[in-house]
């Protein structure tokens, strides 16, 4: 138990909390691209009506300048905000994989918690980096107007989630390290949901 603690609080400080702080940035800057692209896309239209009206009776092909496409800003930010986020939690997790127990004992930690920890956190390593996934994109699926589809994936993951830890602790016999298994599955359903969401269904 003290170990899972232990893990658990160094997973949240040296990894969650990163993911949650700069996903804030791209709910801001998401926000402002949408209000900008409404207000680009009104103004256009009320161009194109302008201009076929005084080209009425006239013939010729649009310009170059009407067929200029320009690029989807939101979309934009969530690239751009998905590939900072995996930048910064990928060493974090290599860390965890590989550095962790030698620096809990330097914290003066004992070998034995220090081991067992060391041994939680490599398993929530992967857990890391779907969660800077699936925060990055339910930051931004709230910041243009989506917020039902973070919200309907975290209620599945509620769902699911006393039957992992039933599964992984009890079923599979993995003890405490079964809960860290529990919260990868856990992490995986929502991204996969909010992801299907926004890139299969036709609705996204």
């Amino acid at each position: 138990l003290a170990a899972a603690a232990l893990a658990t609080t160094l997973c949240n400080v040296t990894g969650m909390s990163l993911c949650v702080g700069f996903s804030f940035a791209l709910s801001t800057l998401a926000g402002q691209a949408k209000g900008e692209m409404v207000s680009r896309s009104s103004s256009n239209v009320k161009g194109l009506v302008k201009k076929s009206s005084s080209s009425l009776g006239r013939s010729g092909c649009c310009s170059d300048d009407d067929s200029e496409s320009t690029p989807n800003t939101p979309v934009v930010f969530l690239l751009r905000g998905l590939l900072i986020q995996l930048i910064l939690v990928l060493p974090v997790g290599i860390w965890w994989l590989f550095g962790i127990e030698d620096f809990l004992i330097k914290l003066g930690q004992t070998p034995d918690l220090a081991n067992h920890a060391a041994a939680y956190l490599k398993i929530l390593a992967p857990s890391l980096w779907v969660y800077a996934i699936q925060w990055t994109v339910t930051a931004w699926t709230q910041s243009i107007g989506m917020a039902d589809v973070p919200a309907s994936a975290a209620l599945l993951g509620l769902v699911l989630h006393i039957p992992f830890n039933v599964l992984f602790c009890y079923v599979l016999g993995l003890g405490y390290l079964g809960c860290a298994y529990a919260t990868i599955m856990f992490q995986i359903v929502q991204c996969t949901y909010i992801v299907s969401y926004l890139f299969v269904n036709t609705k996204g």
